[in-house]
């Protein structure tokens, strides 16, 4: 993981987030995460129904591509130049353009800021998860099995935020506003890229991809038990009970962090940026 104490990671966690280093397609709800408690990294193991034996239980329905209107327009901390660009370059090159030499054009700037636009989620409702794996039979593979005990971090994920679209500022000495050129910047980019690029007063230029990637995902973890010669899922909060859960898909009622049969968003780890293989 990459420490970044940024009012952006911040907010997303404080929502019950886990911020992505590196947006990337391919996130959804119901995708199983593994999780190396040594490196911090964590990685797309499987879908739920690679986990599940037949027959299995009708699959809980996700609610895709709602509005979240709490993260559009949230921007991180003015971040050092040369970080930033390594965030920007592989940005421009997840949506499909071309990134190289985009430094050249931001002449004399120190920092850089990125702002999230277009935000949108899709979600699985926790309860009807829970009801899933409660009536599921788990097949997993043996060699992965510590991964789904009491030692190991397995995680399914709940809800996924996404966006094809983010602005960033340029600032010199993390004060002063940089104008950009935005001729010089579709210049780099290429006029067959699959990237639009809009000017939005002096300071900032927006970049539009035709997919969504995805940022920022809540993750619920999930162990394998046995209990009287069967095997089943076993649903525990260990949650960071510091987190807010009341984000945009947390239901109206009181969450009961001590519930067991209850799955609960977690934190990997508070004020960092989440390397996701």
């Amino acid at each position: 993981m990459v420490a970044c104490k940024d009012q952006a990671i911040d907010h997303l966690n404080q929502l019950g987030y886990n911020a992505i280093k590196l947006p990337r397609e391919g996130i959804t709800p119901l995708t199983i995460l593994s999780r190396d408690s040594k490196t911090g990294i964590s990685s797309i193991y499987a879908n739920i129904t690679d986990i599940v034996a037949d027959p299995m239980p009708p699959l809980p329905q996700v609610f895709t591509n709602l509005q979240a209107g709490t993260i559009s327009g949230l921007r991180t901390n003015k971040l050092e130049f040369n970080f930033g660009i390594s965030i920007l370059n592989n940005l421009l090159s997840a949506l499909g353009g071309k990134s190289a030499g985009i430094k050249s054009v931001f002449g004399k700037a120190s920092a850089i800021e990125f702002e999230y636009e277009n935000v949108l989620y899709d979600t699985v409702m926790p309860a009807a998860v829970s009801k899933f794996l409660r009536q599921s039979q788990p097949l997993i593979d043996e060699d992965f099995i510590a991964q789904f005990n009491e030692e190991g971090e397995a995680y399914i994920i709940i809800d996924v935020l996404k966006s094809n679209s983010f602005g960033i500022r340029l600032y010199q000495d993390n004060v002063q506003g940089i104008d950009i050129n935005i001729d010089a910047v579709k210049n780099v980019i290429g006029l067959d890229s699959k990237i639009s690029v809009e000017k939005k007063g002096d300071t900032k230029i927006s970049f539009n991809g035709s997919q969504s990637l995805g940022f920022g995902f809540k993750a619920c973890p999930i162990w394998i038990e046995t209990v009287g010669g069967v095997v089943k899922f076993k649903l525990n909060p260990n949650t960071n009970k510091s987190v807010d859960l009341k984000a945009v898909t947390a239901p109206p009622t009181e969450i009961n962090l001590d519930d067991e049969s209850v799955l609960t968003p977690v934190l990997f780890a508070p004020n960092q940026l989440l390397e996701l293989a």
